[in-house]
């Protein structure tokens, strides 16, 4: 009886033991290659939608902001294969008073009940920034209305009046909320309150590489007034593709005459066309594809303002 007992508490053997471990191993193999598939299908999926919103948003930005350039004006200042420096607009405002001596004028407040939206710009103007004035030359011997180049002499400053009696605002705080904008030069005496502002300062678009070794779409602006001039060049899309002087580059800029011919002549251009590349981080591991980084293009022709 007790030798029965005895043998009824026996533990596993060491042939039971070893099986039970390979079946476990076996089991847990076969769990975690689901799990690193699973892993690189996600991180896959994560690369590919991240490409293909950089060359979606790389495209978006420059062409919102070439869209309103006129090259007849000299609004491009220089031009290449993968770079692009321009004059862009920053914001633009309706003129409020002008002062007597004619090198200041208010523009109303940003926000107003009636919801004209009579001043509106990325940023508040700045010291260097330079503004175009609508001068709408009524007098018998003008040969038509123009647009008087002038730059700011310090940066534009909130509180200033903007009376109701002007029409732009309607209560007693937008009158004392409008911005004033300090000029270099006079303004002519052809222009009156109503006129149009267009602020603007030098800009330019580059693909260059970045100390990660990757390739972006960057961005700088300038002002002669700041010091350095310029900012450091930022990236604001990629990476994409490097650059290249011929063959596929991540930024391919074509510019074209009215003719329809490829010129380099800034001041002749009518059209760009624009090819945005982009490139995934790394190698993208997902079913159904082969190994490999993933790239994406999107292109665009822009017919420019003149």
């Amino acid at each position: 009886m007790l030798a029965n007992r005895a043998r009824s508490r026996r533990g596993f053997t060491l042939v039971e033991l070893l099986v039970a471990i390979v079946l476990l191993a076996i089991v847990a193999g076969g769990m975690m290659g689901i799990i690193v598939r699973q892993q690189q299908f996600y991180s896959g999926s994560a690369g590919v939608l991240e490409t293909r919103g950089s060359v979606r948003d790389g495209m978006a930005m420059i062409t919102s902001d070439l869209r309103s350039l006129s090259p007849s004006k000299l609004d491009i200042y220089a031009m290449g294969r993968t770079f692009i420096e321009f004059r862009l607009n920053t914001g633009a405002a309706t003129v409020c008073t002008i002062s007597v001596d004619r090198k200041t004028v208010t523009v109303p407040p940003l926000v107003l009940s009636t919801n004209t939206g009579l001043t509106s710009w990325i940023s508040a103007p700045q010291n260097g920034d330079s503004v175009f004035v609508y001068d709408a030359d009524t007098s018998a011997n003008a040969s038509d209305d123009k647009w008087d180049a002038n730059q700011l002499t310090a940066g534009a400053t909130s509180g200033a009046s903007c009376p109701n009696s002007t029409g732009f605002t309607t209560t007693a705080g937008e009158a004392g909320s409008g911005w004033q904008v300090p000029m270099h030069d006079a303004l002519a005496t052809t222009v009156q309150v109503g006129a149009a502002l267009r602020f603007f300062r030098r800009a330019r678009y580059q693909l260059f590489q970045a100390s990660d070794g990757l390739w972006y779409l960057g961005f700088y602006d300038c002002l002669p007034t700041r010091a350095p001039a310029c900012t450091a060049l930022e990236p604001v899309s990629g990476p994409y593709l490097p650059a290249a002087n011929s063959g596929p580059s991540g930024l391919e800029l074509t510019y074209y005459d009215a003719t329809g011919a490829v010129t380099t002549d800034v001041s002749l251009v009518r059209r760009i066309g624009i090819v945005t590349r982009a490139q995934s981080r790394s190698i993208i591991h997902t079913p159904g594809r082969a190994q490999g980084y993933y790239q994406d293009s999107l292109s665009v022709f822009l017919a420019v303002r003149n």
